[in-house]
């Protein structure tokens, strides 16, 4: 790592450092082992989407659509908990596929018909925002209405971490072995590192 890095990232820190302090000394309860814990799932919620993001980013594109899909699938999960439609395992696999799909459709906007990923994950962003308003109707679906087994996951920890934070990490484990060990992965660097190569993969 260059000097400039390192630099860059310890600035980082201090800012985090003096924010947070402030906080704190405004808020006591700032640094309350529930509140840690609650900022720490949420961090890992937006950690497992940036995992995922990394991987576009290698290839020198963006997907605007991120936030638009996640919350597609969490609607579309929440409604169909709502109505015991499906059980809590079952529909959280139909909201992994249903968030496949909407990425697939991306990937081939870009690929397939050769549209910016910009302009495409801008255009797809509305669309999938469009897609939940419609879906909800004016409707909500509060936490009353969710099975216990499902609101208790975000209550769940391993050896008292949270469970999301421990989801996290597994699935930025899984991401770095995969840009590390596989053939795939140093494709996604050469993509990055070699502007022919990008130009040359589209072709």
């Amino acid at each position: 790592m260059s000097r400039l890095g390192r630099q860059r990232e310890l600035s980082l820190v201090i800012v985090m450092l003096a924010l947070g302090g402030f906080v704190f000394a405004q808020a006591p309860q700032f640094l309350s082992s529930s509140n840690l814990s609650q900022v720490a799932i949420l961090a890992a919620i937006i950690a497992i989407a940036a995992t995922g993001q990394a991987l576009v980013v290698l290839t020198r594109n963006v997907d605007l659509s991120v936030d638009a899909m996640i919350g597609v699938v969490a609607f579309s999960v929440a409604d169909i908990l709502r109505l015991h439609a499906l059980s809590v395992p079952l529909a959280m696999a139909y909201g992994v596929a249903l968030g496949l799909a909407l990425g697939i459709v991306n990937g081939v906007i870009v690929s397939v018909f050769r549209v910016p990923a910009i302009v495409a994950t801008l255009g797809t962003m509305s669309v999938y925002r469009g897609f939940t308003f419609l879906l909800a109707g004016g409707r909500q679906v509060s936490l009353s209405d969710l099975p216990p087994e499902y609101i208790n996951l975000a209550r769940a920890s391993v050896l008292g971490v949270p469970l999301y934070v421990v989801l996290a990490v597994v699935v930025a484990a899984i991401a770095s072995l995969l840009l590390q060990q596989t053939r795939f992965g140093r494709k996604l660097y050469q993509w990055l590192l070699d502007p022919l190569y990008s130009v040359l993969g589209r072709v």
